[in-house]
């Protein structure tokens, strides 16, 4: 990962409002330009709005560093994330 982040201001009001947590483990789909091409729910949290919230926000913010072939060249490659969501007690 050479940047982005899911910081908790961006907890999705949604389950806040349900305190809701729970960890989102996705599977990524990183091209060969280190951008994130698609996202896809392995394991749910439990509540969509944490795992819609985590796609998208990998999918805005993340950039990886781009796989290499035995030549060296940039190549699309498949990562993983696990996001864990939780809310301090009061």
């Amino acid at each position: 990962l050479l940047r982005g982040r899911i910081v908790h201001a961006d907890y999705p009001r949604e389950a806040v409002m349900a305190r809701a947590g729970g960890t989102v483990i996705a599977r990524l789909d990183v091209d060969s330009e280190g951008r994130v091409a698609g996202c896809a729910i392995t394991r749910s949290s439990g509540h969509d709005a944490l795992d819609e919230t985590t796609c998208r926000l990998i999918r805005r913010r993340f950039r990886f560093e781009p796989a290499r072939d035995r030549q060296g060249r940039p190549v699309a490659s498949v990562t993983g994330w696990q996001q864990r969501w939780w809310l301090q007690a009061d």
